[in-house]
């Protein structure tokens, strides 16, 4: 059996995976809207992975004998004024996400959580790349500006998809 503070920080993260997914979602849709098809495959691919992980933390839960429950969430951001702001928005989300993997391992730890301590350190790689290539993305937007550079990007992006 789990903690109870440990089982309701780890509940709460599934709403910030499910959060974070449906933002990325949001963020495909106004990118398709705009005819940038590169980008909102590159945004649909990371609310996958986004509910992947929300998937991971409600099969952990379930393993440890607690039944998650989802918390309510806000609706997403459904607009920005230009591709720089998006993917700027996109990078934030990714830094919270981090910040959120810290501070779920150091509640494990100060409850001497070893078994969701372990969990969590299988995030922390993923984590790391996904707010590197988050900030990467952004660096590349704000390097092109508008124009032709950031269809280059959008093809670039399409074509990992």
């Amino acid at each position: 059996m789990i903690q109870d503070a440990i089982a309701k920080a780890l509940n709460d993260h599934v709403s910030v995976e499910t959060s974070s997914a449906i933002a990325y979602l949001s963020m495909a849709s106004w990118a398709e809207i705009q005819g940038l098809s590169g980008f909102a495959a590159h945004f649909k691919t990371e609310a996958t992975g986004e509910l992947n992980h929300m998937q991971q933390f409600i099969t952990y839960l379930n393993n440890r004998d607690y039944q998650a429950t989802f918390n309510a969430m806000p609706a997403p951001r459904s607009e920005w004024d230009s591709v720089e702001e998006v993917v700027a928005h996109a990078y934030e989300m990714e830094i919270e996400l981090t910040t959120q993997i810290n501070n779920l391992v150091a509640k494990a730890r100060e409850h001497n959580d070893y078994f969701t301590e372990a969990f969590l350190n299988g995030f922390i790689p993923q984590q790391i790349t996904d707010q590197a290539e988050a900030e990467e993305l952004l660096k590349r937007v704000r390097m092109a500006k508008d124009g032709q550079g950031l269809l280059i990007i959008d093809q670039h992006l399409g074509a990992k998809g």
